[in-house]
């Protein structure tokens, strides 16, 4: 859609995120315009969903209080719509699905990290110190999660990223290449 017509389209839109108490029908109006936003962007899904609960839950010739969390939803929406480069994404990006350019294996443990990256029959291990053992036991024991699995995984994703990244390009007339973190 171009952007001009996006724009009057969600105009008349834009007062409903000031009023504190907007109407049935604004709020309606306000979903049709948000629907194409969520075609676009999947993740977007959970935000349009609450707007759209509290229209449900308008009455009909009546007002309802605007909530602090569906007010910051609307704020997010509009940020998207104010920022307008959404237009220029093709529609097929979000909704196909693209298989991975590569393959990264990746593994976490208390003794330390490793990825594999089998296209190239490479593997890389980093073993944590003494200190960073005992982190690990600390936070098992207590619950806490700043050195986690789940951070450590998340550590084997950059690690091999930070070394394999520079060789990821596929080729010249493909803007991006996709990697798949298993």
């Amino acid at each position: 859609m171009l952007p001009q017509k996006w724009k009057r389209r969600c105009y008349g839109f834009t007062p409903s995120w000031t009023v504190p108490r907007p109407y049935e029908q604004k709020l309606q109006k306000l979903l049709g315009c948000l629907r194409h936003v969520v075609t676009c962007i999947r993740a977007a899904s959970p935000f349009y969903r609450r707007v759209a609960a509290l229209a449900c839950s308008t009455p009909r010739f009546g007002y309802i209080k605007v909530s602090d969390s569906a007010n910051d939803d609307l704020r997010w929406f509009k940020l998207i719509i104010q920022i307008g480069r959404l237009n220029a994404i093709p529609l097929a990006r979000f909704t196909c699905r693209h298989e991975p350019h590569y393959q990264i294996q990746m593994e976490a443990s208390n003794q330390g990290l490793c990825a594999l990256f089998p296209a190239r029959r490479e593997l890389l291990q980093i073993k944590f110190t003494t200190e960073e053992q005992e982190l690990i036991s600390c936070c098992n024991e207590t619950g806490d999660t700043t050195f986690c699995i789940n951070v450590r995984e998340q550590m084997s994703a950059v690690f091999a990223s930070l070394v394999w990244g520079p060789d990821w390009k596929c080729s010249d007339d493909e803007p991006e290449t996709l990697v798949q973190f298993l």
